[in-house]
């Protein structure tokens, strides 16, 4: 039983310094597609941000438009109510009253377009944030992978180191250039 177990030894220290190592690197393979999945999660995040950046800008076009027009109608009604009173446009209260109106449409027209394109911004800048994430994501997933490649050599390079000391290292071999650099070995019964 003694021989099975000396026998076997070797093998199952190289077995386990296999699998740690193969352990090792499925590790890092699972970190970097771990990271790879992040990555397309966070380009479709940002992708779908700057959609609705584009969105938001249209509802602010859309909105500015709306005042411009509801500005028109105002005047319009202003107009008709004037002359439906006898009075004229030329009178000077009128004109006034023309102009503040047109300016007060103009005037929410820009808001409303600005408030839907500091809106888009913020999705945009949302959407760079996603993108730099994930290539942070994919920067620390690079090193942390390298770092699992690293340890994988480190471990068969360890098992090696141990296998070799503990059943071939011996004494140290003093024999080198004397034909007895393996051992005992009488190398004249092979010539």
């Amino acid at each position: 039983m003694a021989s099975l177990a000396t026998s076997l030894a070797p093998g199952l220290l190289a077995g386990g310094t296999v699998m740690s190592a193969t352990g090792y690197m499925d590790a890092a393979k699972a970190t970097q597609l771990q990271a790879e999945r992040r990555t397309q999660a966070a380009q479709f995040a940002a992708t779908q941000l700057e959609q609705q950046a584009g969105q938001e800008t249209a509802a602010g076009q859309a909105a500015a438009a709306e005042q411009l027009r509801q500005g028109k109608i105002v005047g319009s009604n202003i107009l008709a109510r004037v002359a439906a009173g006898g009075g004229g446009a030329s009178d000077p209260g009128i004109a006034t009253l023309i102009a503040r109106n047109a300016g007060e449409s103009s005037y929410r027209a820009a808001l409303a377009s600005y408030q839907g394109l500091a809106a888009a911004r913020q999705s945009r800048i949302a959407a760079s944030g996603q993108i730099y994430g994930a290539q942070l994501t994919q920067a620390d997933a690079d090193a942390a992978a390298a770092a699992l490649r690293g340890r994988a050599a480190s471990s068969v390079l360890t098992g090696a180191g141990s296998l070799f000391n503990k059943y071939w290292s011996g004494t140290p071999n003093t024999d080198f250039g004397t034909g007895k650099e393996f051992g005992n070995l009488d190398y004249g019964s092979f010539f």
